[in-house]
């Protein structure tokens, strides 16, 4: 029996084997987001349901982000087609007849004391002109 060699790896090997890697984890990783039932841009964007954005936010991009969400929600059949344009209608009458006139109590909602959903169901749910938005709010807490 001879000496041991030792397979050497070439520098061309290695960085095949770095790519392979990145490969296969780039791949994981992609399964993972498409599993899951959150995805970044939603969690972004929901931001435009906290009183203390409401009320401090140019309503314009509360609006955009309330748009994102419904296109998502609509892509997962979550949210017709045909009510995108009234939820989003809706949701613009709720922060020009509610949150604008209360500004200081959205803008200074404590989230350790004050629950959001007893916010929303007050303002929203008993109101003819908000009632669809408050529909979609409770489609955006299941989802």
């Amino acid at each position: 029996m001879g000496p041991k060699t030792k397979n050497k790896v070439t520098d061309k090997e290695t960085v095949q084997f770095k790519l392979e890697c990145e490969d296969f984890l780039v791949t994981i990783v992609q399964k993972i987001m498409d599993k899951s039932p959150l995805n970044f841009a939603l969690a972004q964007n929901l931001s435009f349901l906290d009183p203390r954005e409401m009320g401090s936010t140019v309503k314009e991009k509360n609006l955009e982000r309330c748009k994102a969400v419904l296109r998502q929600l609509n892509e997962a059949n979550r949210v017709s087609e045909n009510d995108v344009d009234e939820i989003l209608q809706q949701c613009s009458r709720y922060i020009d007849e509610t949150v604008v006139p209360r500004c200081s109590e959205y803008t200074n909602f404590c989230v350790s004391t004050s629950r959001l959903d007893e916010l929303l169901f007050d303002t929203m749910a008993n109101n003819s002109s908000t009632c669809k938005c408050f529909s979609f709010c409770r489609v955006v807490k299941q989802a």
